[in-house]
């Protein structure tokens, strides 16, 4: 079983100009400042690029400080281009260092690279969808080539008829000793290869765009320790160690439970998980308190009763606690029962090709409508869509996490609907639950929904019932986002 201990990179995120476009940005990249063109191959452009976002997490079991002698993170941007002209290859470094008086704690992360924060009504930055933003504060300043005082510069990464000649590779140094690589880098004689001498490996954004020669918004999020195929951080980079996500920074952040259900974990892992009952999605002491979350599945109605969707969910913090009915197709999210949680309740809107589905009640045949004044039947449910939104919070009034309960998406589909987003807390070394990993599904049932028993303690024997990962359902679907 590998293991993450000290500094590492935990995501790498990057930007076209567009939340899923495939156009770069215009600005200056890493390559902007070099004047000899005869070291770039020939149409090499200087003035677009990606944006980029570099997490580096606290791995170390200890708070730490950049501050203190000898204690500085720095992050390279290693840019490697191959010249055919020339036949050589040439390397260009932006260096970004984080020296300043914070103290990082244990599983706490900085970030390195565009910073461009949205506050909320809470004056807490948000994530937004479409503009590169980050969920922290980044506490990185650069030192790049050019001009020392913005971080904003864009990777170079890109290709020339349909052949890569710029990938990035991102290193990771404490006081001044390299701890990580993620990325690619070029050999005269093999071409692109991975920190094992693989060959015709792929640069990070053509990773995340699933193909070599566009650009897409993504997300390369490093694997949950049980998951590694060696310990982290390590000087080489090994592809089957990252999960890959088409999505906005801070996806890491966020776990989901949709559908018969489908899981994504806060991790980033995907999975479908497999039971009728009771089960513990979540559980961490934080200020002292025990805050779970616990899901309920039975089977859906009619043509769905061979799927198992969490039509329940009880969540408890302290003294409060909330438990929810999911609702389903036709069904709306509401609250069962209350318990000091304050909540918002609102409708939500169709997208204009959702269609109504048919159960296949008393002898008829399923089928689909998208006629909204087709009478509303047992069989036939009609378009209703809520949403119930609440936040827990410690006894300082800071934002746990945000919850978000919905019955079914945009497209009428993926029913009993959990969000979970992380705010001004940090996911512990000592969190459980199977929407904080995959690992914990084997010891998360339970029989009764309000239970507050803590997980028992992994064991050799729970390994081998660990599930699968599965392909990012929207990946297959957009509609089952």
């Amino acid at each position: 079983m590998s293991s993450i201990n000290g500094f590492y990179i935990d995501d790498v995120y990057v930007a076209a100009t567009g939340a899923n476009d495939d156009t770069l940005f215009n600005g200056n990249n890493v390559l902007h400042s070099i004047t000899n063109s005869s070291e770039l191959p020939a149409g090499t452009s200087k003035t677009t690029g990606l944006k980029w976002v570099v997490q580096v997490t606290n791995g170390s079991g200890s708070p730490y400080n950049p501050s203190d002698s000898g204690n500085a993170i720095k992050l390279t941007v290693c840019t490697n281009t191959y010249n055919s002209s020339e036949d050589q290859t040439y390397s260009y470094d932006l260096h970004y260092t984080c020296n300043q008086d914070i103290d990082i704690a244990n599983n706490g992360s900085i970030y390195f690279g565009w910073d461009l924060p949205i506050l909320d009504d809470r004056n807490i930055p948000t994530i937004n969808e479409d503009d590169l933003s980050i969920a922290t504060v980044t506490y990185s300043s650069s030192s790049n080539i050019s001009d020392p005082t913005t971080q904003e510069v864009l990777l170079a990464d890109q290709s020339i008829s349909n052949s890569i000649v710029v990938g990035t590779r991102f290193r990771l140094y404490i006081n001044d000793v390299e701890k990580d690589r993620v990325g690619i880098r070029y050999d005269e004689n093999n071409g692109w290869v991975d920190g094992t001498g693989v060959v015709a490996a792929v640069p990070i954004p053509y990773v995340i765009s699933g193909t070599n020669h566009t650009y897409k918004t993504g997300l390369l999020s490093r694997k949950v320790d049980d998951n590694l195929s060696q310990d982290a951080p390590s000087l080489t980079y090994k592809a089957v160690d990252w999960n890959v996500k088409t999505a906005h920074l801070g996806a890491h952040l966020r776990g989901t439970a949709v559908g018969d259900p489908h899981i994504t974990t806060l991790a980033g892992e995907h999975y479908k998980f497999v039971h009728i009952g009771a089960f513990r999605l979540f559980e961490q002491v934080i200020d002292g308190k025990l805050l779970i979350i616990n899901g309920c599945s039975e089977n859906g109605p009619a043509r769905w009763s061979h799927k198992e969707y969490i039509k329940k969910f009880y969540i408890q913090y302290g003294e409060q606690s909330i438990l929810l009915d999911n609702g389903f197709r036709g069904q709306e999210v509401t609250v069962l029962e209350n318990n000091g949680i304050e909540y918002k309740e609102q409708k939500l809107q169709f997208h204009e090709t959702a269609k109504r589905y048919s159960g296949g009640l008393n002898g008829i045949k399923p089928y689909t409508t998208t006629d909204a004044n087709a009478p509303e039947t047992d069989d036939l449910p009609g378009y209703r869509r809520n949403e119930v939104a609440f936040q827990i919070k410690n006894d300082e009034d800071k934002v746990i996490m945000d919850i978000k309960i919905q019955n079914v998406n945009e497209y009428n589909l993926q029913p009993c609907r959990l969000g979970i987003q992380l705010c001004e807390t940090t996911l512990s070394e000592n969190a459980k639950g199977c929407i904080v990993s995959k690992k914990f599904v084997p010891v998360c049932k339970f029989d009764d929904i309000k239970s507050m028993k803590p997980l028992p303690e992994l064991e050799e024997k729970h390994m081998e019932l660990i599930p699968e990962d599965e392909i990012e359902p929207c990946q297959l679907n957009t509609q089952w986002r």
